[in-house]
């Protein structure tokens, strides 16, 4: 944390895409893409190279940041995005000489696209937010997660890749923030990267982004069993602040289903590439 934290305040945050072959169909498309939907549907496989079109898109606006992929690309213009993405994808993934940060690259990035899909599915549910939007928080919550496996990944020894684990349960949420401050993500993004499983934040408001794309996390947790001990999904407030209905468990069930069903098929789409 204390080298990303330099980085940070040297304005040097390096971000790479943690699943490279991704990242290269993406920069294929991207060059295809003969519309701008399109393309904000190809960003939206990858939480970096979306990352970093938004710090494009956000760096010394004037107007109103854009808060989803289709505003960004918008913005930006599709021509403009497609040099960005080929200018972000690495000729080589940076991770591939370490295992274990081959596998936690892997891992982020299916947790982000899980997040994402199930924060889409929630905010139509709950009617209050916009679900481009919340599609967009749910694919960056991780983004600390992201900036210390790069960050990992730059160290030739190999030895910051040892305590990845550790470094991610404790300092992600707080990298997250970090790096959405610097590069000035909307208010409700960094609140989201800063909120990172935190599954018992409370707040006497109505419900908000973070509360939404929570609800999103835990259920991509409890679908991967990655070992954490989650709460009783009851448990959350973010829960309770959100109109979601009735969410006995054949309701986190569908959403899970939607969520791998959303995952596949994104997987199908890159592999035509």
């Amino acid at each position: 944390m204390a080298l990303l934290t330099a980085d940070a305040a040297a304005g040097a945050v390096s971000l790479s895409s943690p699943e490279h072959r991704v990242a290269q169909r993406i920069q294929r498309g991207v060059g295809q893409a003969a519309h701008g939907r399109r393309v904000a549907r190809l960003l939206a496989a990858d939480p970096v190279l979306s990352a970093k079109a938004l710090r494009a898109a956000c760096s010394g606006a004037r107007l109103k940041r854009p808060r989803s992929l289709p505003q960004i690309v918008a913005r930006l213009d599709r021509h403009y995005v497609g040099g960005l993405v080929a200018a972000a994808t690495e000729a080589e993934s940076p991770f591939d000489r370490h295992d274990l940060m081959r596998r936690t690259g892997r891992s982020l990035w299916q947790a982000s696209l899980r997040v994402s899909a199930i924060s889409y599915l929630l905010a139509n549910l709950d009617g209050r937010f916009d679900a481009e939007e919340a599609a967009l928080a749910g694919l960056l919550h991780n983004l600390g997660d992201l900036a210390l496996l790069s960050r990992a990944g730059q160290d030739a020894s190999g030895a910051l890749a040892r305590d990845l684990p550790d470094a991610l349960r404790q300092h992600g949420a707080e990298a997250g923030e970090q790096v959405a401050r610097i590069w000035g993500f909307p208010t409700n993004l960094v609140q989201v990267a800063a909120c990172r499983g935190d599954w018992f934040r409370d707040h006497p408001d109505p419900a908000d982004m973070c509360d939404l794309v929570l609800v999103a996390q835990f259920h991509a947790a409890m679908g991967q069993a990655i070992g954490e001990k989650l709460p009783p999904l009851r448990s959350l407030p973010a829960l309770r602040r959100l109109d979601l209905g009735d969410t006995d468990p054949a309701f986190s069930l569908n959403l899970l289903e939607a969520a791998n069903n959303a995952l596949a098929l994104t997987q199908r789409q890159l592999a035509r590439l």
